[in-house]
């Protein structure tokens, strides 16, 4: 299996969120239907969403931290309360 590294650069504004790993698959589709819920809220967006995971080091690591969000087209200022703006960098 082959694959390609790509890096992107994304803005997003979204809800952080963390868990069990085990439980990802049920909190991060509420946390993305929360956030849909308040898509009215976001200013710019493109209406892509998006899920960023911090990855699971080792049997050991059970709790982890993730993002659900919408891509936005341009740099805010403000972000609706409770939510967070995340900018990538292509380097």
């Amino acid at each position: 299996m082959s694959f390609m590294m790509v890096k992107k650069e994304f803005k997003l504004v979204g809800l952080k969120g963390s868990g069990e790993f085990i439980n990802f698959g049920n909190e991060v589709p509420l946390h993305a239907k929360q956030l849909l819920s308040r898509s009215n809220e976001i200013l710019n967006p493109t209406e892509t969403e998006i899920a960023l995971f911090e990855p699971k080091k080792d049997e050991k690591h059970r709790i982890g931290h993730y993002f659900v969000g919408l891509i936005v087209s341009e740099k805010l200022n403000e972000v609706p309360t409770g939510m967070d703006y995340i900018e990538t960098n292509k380097s």
